[in-house]
């Protein structure tokens, strides 16, 4: 069962410890679902605030495609549904990062 509350709490505590990686000169990388702008962006700003480089790598790729990974896979617990997966894909394309966001980032080297 899906556990929003949960997921807070353990993205939460990766990002602590990412913050800790980074004051201590190391590399961390966010790998969790950041679909929103803002999200985002406050995972930016507190990293550049400690110095750190930031860049952004948004990959594109369409609900059909998503959908036939996840039908694969076969792991997902509880299974999830098709409408599911177009609903987020579909929040995902409202969210995408537009220039401007994009210019917030370090450039990728």
């Amino acid at each position: 069962m899906w556990n929003g509350e949960l997921r807070a709490r353990v993205e939460g505590l990766q990002w602590a410890m990412a913050l800790d990686v980074l004051r201590a000169g190391g590399t961390a990388i966010v790998e969790w679902g950041t679909w929103s702008r803002d999200e985002r962006e406050c995972l930016r700003a507190e990293a550049a605030a400690l110095g750190a480089r930031t860049e952004l790598l948004f990959l594109d790729v369409p609900a059909d495609v998503l959908w036939a990974r996840i039908e694969e896979r076969g792991m997902e617990d509880p299974p999830m549904k098709h409408a599911d997966v177009v609903a987020m894909h579909e929040f995902i394309q409202s969210q995408r990062p537009d220039e401007a966001e994009r210019s917030a980032f370090d450039k990728v080297l």
